[in-house]
């Protein structure tokens, strides 16, 4: 559940999970199996987002190829991620601008989560 106030969003939902639940998300996900190793492994780059879709986990690539760590990393959403000039138009960051509207990213992370859940 989303722990943090309400921002602006035009679009997709802007509340976030704050830092502790995020870190508790990360460490059921490896706790899991072996995901994060065969993310790891992969020759791609990937990232686990949750339902806010903020990355709780980023492979190796990713981070390799950003020279970021993973607590860097967490919490972010795509767009923060990748510097898309989009995430800071409104306080609620990536995936609330009205711009947002056309991005094939969040329209993938809401499909994926099985939402329909646009503001």
């Amino acid at each position: 559940m989303p722990s943090s106030l309400p921002a602006e969003t035009e679009f997709a939902p802007a509340a976030r999970l704050e830092r502790p639940l995020l870190e508790e998300q990360y460490t059921e996900l490896v706790d899991e199996g072996r995901i994060t190793e065969v993310l790891d492994a992969s020759p791609y780059i990937a990232m686990v987002t949750n339902t806010t879709r903020q990355i709780v986990y980023a492979n190796s690539q990713l981070r390799r190829m950003l020279g970021m760590d993973g607590s860097s990393v967490m919490g972010r959403r795509p767009g923060e991620l990748l510097s898309c000039p989009n995430s800071s138009l409104n306080s609620g960051g990536c995936g609330t601008s009205a711009n947002c509207r056309f991005c094939g990213v969040v329209h993938v992370l809401l499909e994926a989560m099985g939402s329909d859940c646009r503001v």
